[in-house]
């Protein structure tokens, strides 16, 4: 897999172009390196708001949420993001990279797991592709290791990001 990467304005990652041709494999970490200088360069969030002008627009953000990710639990989702509004930046940012990622004709959907006992509730972002099982892991290997985990104290433990077979 290699990174080819061209933007039309530096450092805004929603005009950029992002192509990733799939290759030989044992090639790709070159190419990973500048992709993570590439994203590391880059704003984690897409709509031009301000952090305050965000949580109280949640509700009207959350239609241009569900025009990019599939959501079961609408209600439930949205709830979540109103007493986590800090996530709306970064949900917004993840469609650039996953799309980068795994290509435009991956679907994706938010979803809550929960955990009563523990007192555990976190939002996911769940991938779902045709990869193999080894392509799917190697993309989801870029993912987290050239952006998520980049951002993961920004999350606060309250957003997580998995693959699952289409």
């Amino acid at each position: 897999m290699s990174v080819t990467l061209s933007s039309t304005e530096p450092g805004i990652l929603s005009h950029s172009k992002i192509v990733l041709s799939d290759e030989n494999l044992t090639s790709e970490r070159n190419n990973e390196r500048y992709f993570r200088l590439w994203l590391s360069e880059q704003p984690y969030y897409y709509p031009p708001f301000s952090e305050n002008s965000v949580s109280r627009r949640v509700d009207e953000l959350f239609n241009a949420i569900k025009s990019v990710y599939y959501i079961d639990e609408t209600f439930e989702v949205l709830n979540f993001l109103r007493e986590n509004d800090f996530l709306i930046n970064i949900i917004f940012s993840s469609v650039h990279v996953v799309n980068a990622v795994f290509g435009n004709g991956v679907a994706t959907s938010l979803e809550i797991k929960r955990d009563p006992e523990e007192e555990y509730e976190e939002l996911f972002i769940v991938i779902k592709s045709s990869y193999t099982a080894y392509e799917a892991r190697e993309r989801m290997s870029i993912l987290l290791d050239y952006w998520f985990l980049d951002i993961l104290d920004k999350t606060q433990g309250k957003l997580n990001i998995l693959e699952q077979p289409l």
